[in-house]
């Protein structure tokens, strides 16, 4: 007898499985003929970015770093898994001095707070916010280390609608200062600070008096003169109140610009 068989061969193939945690893109799992070139690629959604590949259960750094797997002349099955990971930024700002004003992040200053942070997502908004204290002003703020003028005269805080680095705020806040206009003149209104007299310290300058000190100005006369009236931020003191001062006068707590004249006149010889 004569036997015809007949006996058909099929390429061998092998599965590359992948798996994917986070969001992003990836090959789906495949089969590829022995002996082939079997390619994984996948990339990150916006705002995410691979953390780790696993080949076979270990981890691949060049691969992520590649952004694909390849397995040349396959000749077994294959496990891939990327897990991709959230981009997050830092948002920081921070007040100075302590006592100038608080600071906070999306929302109201933490009374007391001078420093703030948050882990912020791609993309997310932030709002960096401050306010000075009581008697003191913001006199600069820094963004990432450049000076923004405008943020410092305008609205106290500084927004961005979608992060897509880190962000650090420096807010510097001062203590408000003031004036204190003095003068020594006669009853016309002539100046005699340093020839009849003298009325000390001088604090004109805007800068003289810090907010909630005190400011004290004292005056002294040469023989043979006396104080007429004494005019306190247009005030004219009684001549009670004169006799009281003995030579001096206090602004208690300065929370604005003040002015005091002292007029002066020969002493009387009885």
């Amino acid at each position: 007898y004569l036997y015809q068989v007949a006996i058909a061969f099929a390429p061998q193939t092998f599965t590359v499985a992948t798996a994917v945690e986070g969001q992003g893109a990836c090959t789906p799992t495949f089969t590829e003929t022995w002996g082939k070139t079997a390619r994984v690629n996948f990339a990150a959604a916006e705002g995410w970015r691979v953390g780790a590949v696993y080949v076979d259960g270990k981890r691949a750094a060049a691969a992520a770093e590649a952004g694909f797997v390849a397995f040349e002349h396959l000749a077994a099955d294959h496990q891939v898994r990327v897990v991709f990971e959230q981009i997050f930024y830092r948002a920081s700002i921070t007040g100075a001095p302590k006592a100038g004003g608080a600071v906070g992040i999306d929302g109201a200053p933490a009374a007391g707070a001078d420093s703030a942070s948050a882990s912020v997502a791609h993309g997310k908004g932030v709002r960096l916010t401050w306010a000075a204290a009581e008697g003191w002003r913001v006199t600069a703020v820094r963004v990432n280390g450049v000076d923004e003028p405008g943020l410092a005269a305008g609205a106290a805080e500084y927004a961005v609608g979608a992060l897509t680095e880190d962000i650090d705020v420096a807010v510097a806040f001062e203590r408000l200062r003031f004036a204190v206009q003095t003068s020594l003149v006669d009853a016309s209104g002539n100046p005699v600070d340093g020839i009849v007299g003298a009325i000390t310290p001088s604090l004109a300058d805007d800068t003289a008096v810090a907010w909630g000190d005190d400011a004290a100005v004292r005056w002294t006369l040469q023989p043979g003169w006396r104080v007429a009236q004494v005019i306190a931020d247009g005030r004219v003191l009684s001549g009670e109140e004169v006799r009281a001062l003995e030579g001096s006068y206090t602004f208690a707590k300065v929370k604005e610009a003040h002015s005091l004249r002292v007029v002066v006149e020969r002493d009387r010889v009885s």
